[in-house]
């Protein structure tokens, strides 16, 4: 049971990093319910964060409402340093009015592994059992290829005001490898409290994880001035499956080489995004964005309670191009 919460936590922290927790930026096609322009169209885009990553897009509008468009982010944090992954799509918009559409978009997310959440030991103190045992663990959660399906709509007044909302469906292949180090006590007296009982780095799962995210926003749009916005995103996700691990049982304990545990995680995350750009310039279009990365609330059968993590802030800037 102790080796059970081990991972339990660890797989609770690397699902609340990859599945739940974001940063500022909008997406492939993300800017597309802000502007309600129409028409041929190519725009390249860049930003950069203040969690030191950089993204990189483009995306082409066709007279027949087809847009593709590619996406490439860049982490420059020591641990994880390099390209982190690449989004292509393809959406359709439906013109329903002049001032009313409907846009179905799918795309797909290439993950480059190297740059995920690599691998460290941290102490569980709560996961010290009667007989002194100390567990340590450490995770590598590598974050799989993702697939997404979903729409927007917008609705733009005559006024300037305008209102959108985005639903997607995303699902990935995740691995998670934990390893731990095993000190202390057993009942066996002839063990020395402080020495190292087992190693075992082979502990995880590979699973299938998918998300909900449902963005609403409120914007402005002042010609050749500005454009503001506010915008409430929620993501859950409840719908883990395929977690499994396998792990040796030492034989002091008296059970089998091998146990096997299974459960379901499920949790949600609310973020907070305000937005501000200036159209003063022909085709250039600067913006910067602050995005409150909400709490998140992560559940499982497998957890003596709730798995809560702390907000955090994001900065953007950046500007787009339209050619």
């Amino acid at each position: 049971m102790k080796k059970i919460l081990s991972i339990t936590l660890a797989v609770s922290a690397a699902l609340s990093t990859s599945a739940i927790a974001s940063v500022g930026g909008n997406g492939i096609f993300g800017d597309v319910a802000f502007i309600n322009d129409k028409g041929t169209n190519t725009s390249a885009a860049v930003s950069q964060n203040d969690v030191n990553e950089t993204v990189i897009g483009a995306t082409h509008r066709m007279e027949n409402g087809v847009f593709i468009g590619a996406e490439a982010t860049y982490d420059w944090n020591s641990a994880t340093s390099g390209h982190k992954a690449t989004t292509v799509g393809a959406g359709y918009r439906f013109n329903i009015s002049e001032n009313f559409y409907i846009m179905p978009q799918a795309s797909y997310t290439f993950r480059d592994h190297a740059s995920d959440y690599s691998y460290s030991l941290e102490p569980f103190d709560s996961n010290k059992i009667d007989d002194g045992t100390n567990w340590n663990a450490g995770a590598d959660y590598n974050v799989g290829d993702t697939w997404s399906v979903g729409f927007q709509s917008a609705y733009h007044l005559d006024n300037g005001v305008f209102f959108a909302a985005r639903y997607t469906y995303e699902k990935s292949e995740d691995v998670l490898s934990v390893g731990s180090i095993v000190t202390g006590g057993i009942s066996d007296s002839s063990m020395n409290p402080d020495t190292i009982l087992f190693t075992d780095p082979q502990a995880g799962f590979d699973a299938k994880v998918g998300s909900h995210e449902m963005e609403l926003t409120v914007g402005y749009k002042l010609d050749n001035v500005a454009l503001l916005s506010a915008s409430w995103k929620q993501t859950k996700f409840s719908d883990v499956s395929g977690y499994s691990n396998e792990y040796p049982i030492p034989e002091q304990y008296m059970v089998p080489a091998v146990n096997t545990t299974s459960t379901k995680f499920k949790g949600k995350s609310d973020d907070f995004e305000v937005r501000a750009a200036y159209l003063g310039f022909e085709n250039a279009m600067p913006f910067v964005s602050f995005t409150r990365v909400g709490d998140y609330t992560i559940k499982s059968n497998a957890m003596p309670s709730n798995l809560v993590g702390s907000s955090e802030h994001v900065l953007e800037v950046g500007f787009s191009y339209n050619f």
